[in-house]
Formats: C-alpha cells, structure tokens, sequence
C-alpha cells in the first residue's frame, strides 16, 4: 500500500515538474514578447517625435509662406491700382492731346510709363502666383504631416496596450511558475518522507 503511494507520488510530482517546466517556458517565451513589445513602443515614441519635429517645421514653413503670399498680394493690389491710374491720367491726357492737336514727348513718356507699369504688373501676378502655389504645397505637406502624426499617435497607443497586456501576461505566468514551483517542492518533500518511512519498515 505504501509502495503504492509513493508510486503514485511519483507519478504527480513528474507530472507536476512536467508542468512547472512547461510554465517557466511559457514564461520565458511571454518575457521575450513583453520585451519585444517594450522595444516596439519604444521604436513607436521615437516615430511620434520625429513626427511631431516635422510637423512643427511644416506649421511654420506653411506660416511662412502664407506671409510671404499675404504680402505678394498686398503689392499686386497696389500695382493694380497704379496701373489702373496712370491707363485713367493716359486716357484723360490724350483726350487733352487730341483737343490741342499735340500727340508730343508728353503722351510718349505717358505711354512708356503704363507699358513700364502694366510689365511690372505682370510681374507681380507671376510673382503672387508662385508664392500662392508655395503656400498650397506647404498646406499639403501640413496635411501630411498631421496624417503621419496620427498614424504614429495610433502606433504609440496599440503599442502601448501590447506591451501593457504582455507585461500583464508575463506577471500572471510568473504567478503561474511560483505556485507550480511550491507544489513541486511540497510533493518532493511528501515523496521524500514517504520514502524514508518506506526503508525504514
């Protein structure tokens, strides 16, 4: 009967170290994922950053084109407005011409001096163009770079759960491993003693 029970003793505790085996494995394997997974939110906060960085160059690249566009329209205007002048003073003083029956110097300087004005015209539409076409770009590449900011936002929160739910795993597997360790240790010194009454009958 005795010998019976130390059998069955021994069948537990090998079956018990089988499965404290089997739990320090399985510890060790949630470990190295819960490791994994801090690196991974680590990779993610350093992809925020640079992010972040980036955007904050794009918000003032964006800002400063849309100044430079502000002030390129603001001149446009103004040229507008001279050249719509002197086409009125032109008109007015060739009608006066006309009425004195002298087309002279004065019409050709007048004349010059529209052409002058309408080029420099010309001028500044191009000019504001391009500046409004800067201002466009860097609005886009803004947009942009919001969109990689919430991606690397979303990558840093499922990151973060990852590894919270790794590290969650590994304490419940360390958990797991102690109890199985002790039940270990509690059948070993159960099959020692029945052992030792075993040779001592």
């Amino acid at each position: 009967d005795t010998g019976a029970k130390a059998q069955a003793l021994s069948a537990e505790l090998a079956s018990t170290r089988k499965a404290l085996d089997d739990s320090r494995t399985a510890a060790a394997n949630l470990q190295r994922k819960a490791d994994s997974n801090a690196a991974s939110l680590e990779q993610a906060r350093s992809t925020m950053a640079a992010a972040q960085s980036q955007l904050a160059l794009a918000q003032k690249d964006s800002a400063a084109a849309r100044a430079e566009a502000a002030v390129a329209q603001k001149d446009l205007a103004k040229r507008a407005a001279d050249s719509e002048a002197l086409s009125a003073k032109l008109a007015v003083d060739e009608v006066a011409l006309k009425a004195a029956g002298d087309s002279g110097s004065k019409a050709q300087a007048l004349s010059a001096e529209l052409a002058s004005t309408r080029q420099a015209l010309e001028d500044s539409k191009a000019a504001a163009a391009n500046l409004q076409k800067a201002a466009d770009d860097n609005a886009a590449s803004l947009e942009r770079m919001r969109s990689t900011l919430v991606e690397a936002q979303a990558q840093r929160a499922q990151a973060q759960k990852d590894a919270a739910a790794s590290k969650a795993g590994a304490a419940a597997a360390q958990r797991d491993l102690a109890l199985r360790a002790a039940d270990a240790e509690a059948l070993s010194g159960r099959l020692a003693s029945d052992e030792a009454a075993l040779r001592a009958t």
